[in-house]
């Protein structure tokens, strides 16, 4: 018995060992998927955080900057993004009402990632970029009530609309997180923020006596990431 737990506990030993090996990326230049959830935002610079809807999903592409040294990396990470905005108290439509817009785009991030190994299988990180938004479509539902000598009538608005001004945006991105191994496989989770630095409005394709139009968005929100690399 005490020579099987000890050939048990050698080759327990020499698996760790083998594991320990492999637990951190060995590779180079690393492929795989990002995704996100946004949780909270802010579309206009004196508006309040406030929970909001969407996310984003898309490739990773990392590559170390030394090959002894995998912890220190860029990464770009082309993604699709939609997100979603809520208005539930007074908004001048045509009168006091709600509405809900969806903003879609195409994002370009490009990071710098620092991590510091804490143990054979996690490494904290920060990583602080910068991203390129293709703003690509929007939707937009609202209702609002007119009240007039004969009574109340509730108005409804669905419909698309795009950038008023053909203008793009960049914005700066931070976040802080760990990554997970698994030999060449990495899981990264973390929180991010990022921030819009230009303004820009959405007006409505329809008519003018039925449109919509959202003035001197400047989008702020904070996502949970997340992934896995190759």
């Amino acid at each position: 018995m005490n020579r099987l737990f000890l050939l048990a506990l050698l080759a327990a030993s020499s698996l760790g060992n083998s594991f320990a090996q492999t637990s951190q990326p060995t590779k180079r230049l690393q492929v795989g998927l990002v995704a996100g959830k946004t949780i909270l935002g802010t579309y206009q610079e004196e508006d309040p955080w406030q929970k909001v809807g969407g996310g984003f999903v898309g490739a990773d592409f990392s590559y170390a900057f030394a090959k002894e040294d995998p912890n220190f990396t860029i990464r770009l990470q082309p993604n699709w993004e939609s997100y979603r905005y809520e208005s539930l108290g007074e908004f001048e439509v045509n009168g006091n009402g709600s509405y809900r817009a969806t903003l879609n785009s195409l994002n370009v991030p490009v990071l710098i990632r620092l991590a510091i190994p804490a143990g054979k299988w996690v490494s904290p990180f920060v990583e602080l970029g910068a991203n390129y938004k293709i703003r690509v479509r929007g939707q937009v539902e609202s209702r609002s009530v007119i009240c007039g000598i004969i009574g109340c009538n509730e108005y409804v608005f669905e419909g698309d609309f795009m950038a008023k001004e053909l203008r793009n945006d960049i914005s700066l991105l931070a976040g802080v997180g760990a990554e997970f191994h698994w030999g060449d496989i990495t899981i990264p989770v973390s929180v991010r923020i990022n921030g819009g630095l230009g303004k820009y409005t959405f007006q409505s394709e329809t008519v003018q006596s039925n449109s919509f139009s959202l003035v001197d968005l400047k989008t702020k929100t904070l996502q949970v990431v997340t992934g896995i690399t190759l």
